[in-house]
């Protein structure tokens, strides 16, 4: 199975960074792509048995995991210039809550989603997106 569009780059920018900050939500995220792929036949069970104890190390040990209120996050589905999914606006509040913890830190927003790239740019971050990634540009600017 090929690697997903950018994945050297998003691979390159989490290399480079101090610290990888990610929602609660985002791990059931990632097994529900990965399910996914199962059912439609794109890989095999045994490939996700090979693939979940790389995401455990990942998740228990790199990733700073933010835990959020869904109440506030609410605010972001709700808004009438951007309304954001609720997914969406999960990681957009989480990032939020966390640029307010790490005032000493730049915190920048990795999506390849439209609406949410325009929703974090609306709130101030710099964006690594799949136009940073056919850029090249690197994390560090």
């Amino acid at each position: 199975m090929p690697p997903e569009p950018h994945y050297q780059n998003v691979r390159q920018w989490a290399q480079e960074a101090n610290i990888l900050a990610t929602s609660e939500i985002a791990y059931t995220e990632v097994v529900s792509a990965f399910s996914q792929k199962v059912r439609s036949g794109e890989i095999g069970w045994n490939h996700v048995s090979q693939i979940l104890p790389k995401l455990n190390q990942l998740w228990f040990g790199r990733l700073a995991v933010v835990r959020i209120d869904p109440l506030e996050a609410a605010q972001y589905v709700l808004s009438p210039t951007l309304p954001l999914r609720a997914m969406d606006s999960i990681h957009l509040h989480a990032a939020i809550a966390f640029r307010s913890q790490l005032s000493d830190y730049s915190v920048i927003f990795c999506s390849f989603d439209r609406r949410l790239i325009q929703a974090a740019k609306m709130y101030g971050f710099r964006v690594l997106d799949e136009e940073s990634a056919k850029s090249g540009e690197p994390l560090k600017a």
